[in-house]
């Protein structure tokens, strides 16, 4: 009924009360605690029932430090409390640990420091150190500490270490000093107060003992009871030896005597010097030279110098290339005379000189006074050799050359220059290689070289694409060059491709790079035009037309005539079609160059007698150019005729007879000349007397530039080779020119 009181006594009852005490089960707290250094493992704080049992917990030591106990006596680290009946409330102690450091000496040491001690965790223990006995020395500690005093510092385990220590042990070296040596063992390695083995300080032959370093005076000795390194070093004193020289009669010596050498030393030179009309013969020790230096001297020397009276030996010899006569060599007592001897050269030679600078061959030596050994010179005759090079080459090598006789000169060579070879030499050598061999003479010659370059040509026009008529003149145009010069130009067509065959057009033109040709038939669309150029030397190069050009039947022809003509005002074109009726327009091009680009020109058109005429006058003076014609047909096919070359002109201001070419002319000549204003002008050709052989030109031109044809054809039809001239007449100017025909 909610009274929270056990004991009730219900008051002023006016009910009845029927109630029921209600009961629970008392809970209990458990709290577990770590102190310093330590923490706990499991659940803390619990909430356990009357009579149960709580759940294990661990009291869990820091690094170093170890459990003790819990504050309510329990001693072991975990513990689970069972059947609790009241709160439990505990904390875990901690203790540091500790350990032991323990230090022992081994056999002959001791240690000075506290051992053992007990050191906390993490501290440092006190310095101990290894002391060795006397005569020992400390080595290490068994943990492999090689430093004999130690401190062990930040503690975290016990340490038991043994210190060990080994007998001392000492070097002697003997060593000898210059002139000496050693026997024995040296170094010797020797325990503390034991003895050392026998040493001996050997002299070299020559030479004595004479002390060690240290004071020893004994070359022997045995070092005892060694308590220290010994390095000590042997000397030795070298012997000294008496030199002495004696002259015998007729001589005296010159130098010190006597002499005190060292042992292996030298002496200073003495020397025996006889007296006048004497010579050294030798020492009384079997020395045979005069002057003596001894050397190496290891024992005392007593000698005496003999003399005898001077003989002298006359000795002459021939140098190459010549012989002796007369005596040699030759005796000869001092101041009396040789007996004569001559130099004679081999053929081909001459004496030259002796080569004690006498200068006749044949010699008696007078009043001789010592030995004579001359040699009579000989020279040979040298010959000089000259190469050089004629026009157009150099020569490679030596050149002159002097060379003895019979011998060899040294290799030359004539080089030509770019575009030469060599023919020959002037003596008729014909290799430009040559090394003259044996000679027995002067030699100048000189190298000849003839040109061996190839023209260079270059086809212009036709070069591939061009359309011709047959009849219709054309301008053959080339260029080419040579290192020396173009002499003649020949042409060939071929009508079947670059294979040919080839037909003559002309032969040994003027290389002034055109020739008017007129169109032969049989047709072709795949003609060429071959242009060979030659030098004096018969040296040709040839070119051809880049591409096929077209040879057309006039009957199957639109155009049967084109050309360009130079005006004072630019240039004039003319053309003229067979069949007019299949062509629906025309149009001039003009480009600066044979193969393009092309471009349209304007103009006014004339026609006169089926010749249409237009005069470009849009071009620059003295320049070159080239024309085509495109025609479009009444089909629509669009037809390109191919190009001439015509070169603008300027105002002429003068009549001129400008140009023949070529000339010599074979076949066609071109005559180029100028009229100033308009008048009748006559141009033919005469020959050498005067007689007009062919009329060109008879009738009033305008003024401008022309040109006329001969082709070598007179009234009578071809005139014979020869000297012919042009006559040009121009109203009161008259002008004559020498052409030459050949065939």
């Amino acid at each position: 009924d909610g009274v929270l009181t056990a004991s009730r006594t219900d008051m002023n009852v006016t009910a009845n009360i029927n109630v029921t005490a209600s009961f629970a089960i008392n809970t209990y707290t458990l709290t577990y605690t770590a102190g310093p250094n330590g923490s706990i493992s499991g659940v803390s704080p619990q909430t356990v029932n009357y009579g149960a049992n709580g759940s294990t917990v661990t009291a869990v030591p820091d690094a170093g430090y170890s459990f003790t106990s819990w504050s309510d006596g329990v001693l072991t680290a975990s513990r689970t409390d069972m059947n609790v009946t009241a709160d439990i409330n505990v904390t875990a102690s901690f203790a540091i640990n500790t350990y032991t450091l323990t230090y022992t000496a081994g056999p002959n040491g001791s240690i000075s420091g506290v051992s053992p001690q007990t050191v906390n965790y993490g501290a440092d223990g006190s310095t101990v150190t290894a002391v060795p006995d006397v005569g020992y020395s400390f080595t290490s500690w068994s943990d492999g500490v090689l430093t004999a005093s130690r401190t062990d510092m930040n503690v975290t385990a016990d340490i038991s270490v043994t210190a060990s220590f080994a007998i001392n042990t000492y070097t002697l070296t003997y060593t000898a000093g210059p002139n000496g040596s050693i026997t024995g063992v040296s170094p010797q390695t020797v325990n503390y107060g034991a003895d050392g083995s026998t040493v001996i300080a050997v002299p070299d032959a020559g030479y004595s003992f004479t002390s060690w370093s240290d004071g020893v005076l004994t070359a022997s000795r045995t070092d005892m009871n060694v308590t220290a390194d010994i390095n000590v070093t042997a000397s030795f004193a070298i012997n000294t030896y008496t030199l002495t020289y004696t002259a015998g009669p007729n001589g005296s010596i010159s130098g010190v005597s006597p002499q005190t050498v060292n042992y292996g030393a030298n002496g200073s030179t003495v020397t025996a010097v006889p007296d006048v009309g004497y010579s050294f013969t030798s020492w009384s020790d079997g020395v045979l030279t005069a002057s003596r230096t001894d050397m190496n001297v290891t024992a005392d020397i007593n000698v005496t110098a003999s003399f005898a009276i001077n003989t002298y030996t006359l000795t002459y010899t021939a140098g190459p290339n010549g012989s002796i006569t007369g005596v040699s060599p030759q005796t000869v007592n001092y101041g009396a005379d040789g007996s004569t001897v001559a130099a004679v050269p081999d053929a081909g030679y001459s004496f030259t000189s002796w080569s004690d600078g006498v200068l006749t061959a044949s010699r008696t030596d007078m009043n001789v006074t010592a030995d004579i050994s001359v040699t009579a010179s000989f020279a040979i005759n040298t010959y000089t050799l000259t190469y050089t090079a004629g026009p157009n080459g150099s020569i490679s090598g030596v050149s002159p050359q002097t060379v003895n006789y019979g011998a060899d000169g040294s290799t030359v060579t004539a080089v030509p220059d770019a575009g030469y070879a060599f023919t020959t030499w002037s003596d008729g050598v014909l290799t430009a290689s040559r090394t003259d061999m044996n000679v027995t003479a002067d030699i100048s010659v000189t190298a000849s070289f003839a040109d061996a370059g190839n023209p260079t040509v270059s086809v212009l026009i036709p070069n591939g694409g061009e359309f011709y008529a047959v009849g219709q003149a054309v301008k053959l145009s080339w260029s080419a060059s040579d290192n020396v010069g173009v002499t003649g130009v020949d042409l060939y067509l071929s009508r079947s491709g670059v294979g040919g065959p080839f037909e003559t057009i002309a032969l040994n033109e003027a290389n002034d790079g055109t020739y008017v040709w007129f169109a032969t038939l049989p047709a072709t669309m795949d003609a060429y035009l071959k242009v060979v150029a030659r030098d004096a030397n018969s040296n040709a190069g040839e070119d051809l037309s880049n591409a096929p050009f077209t040879i057309a039947d006039p009957t199957a022809v639109l155009l049967s005539r084109f050309d360009a003509e130079t005006t004072n005002d630019g240039v004039q074109l003319r053309w003229q079609f067979g069949e007019t009726t299949e062509i629906a327009s025309v149009e001039v091009e003009r480009s600066a160059f044979v193969s393009g680009p092309w471009n349209r020109i304007e103009g006014s058109v004339t026609t006169d007698g089926g010749v249409a005429s237009l005069t470009d006058r849009s071009v620059e003076a003295d320049h070159s150019y080239f024309y085509r014609l495109a025609v479009v047909t009444t089909t629509g096919g669009r037809v390109t005729f191919a190009p001439v070359q015509g070169t603008a002109g300027a105002r002429v201001t003068e009549f001129a007879l400008s140009r023949i070419a070529p000339n010599p002319m074979v076949n066609l000549a071109r005559i180029d000349y100028a009229v100033a204003r308009e008048v009748r002008v006559k141009l033919g050709i005469v020959d050498i007397q005067g007689r007009t052989v062919a009329t060109l030109v008879d009738g009033v031109q305008r003024p401008g530039r022309y040109t006329a044809t001969w082709s070598g054809e007179g009234a009578r039809g071809r005139v014979p080779a020869g000297v012919y001239f042009v006559r040009y007449e121009a109203g009161d100017k008259k002008i004559v020119k020498r052409v030459m025909l050949t065939r």
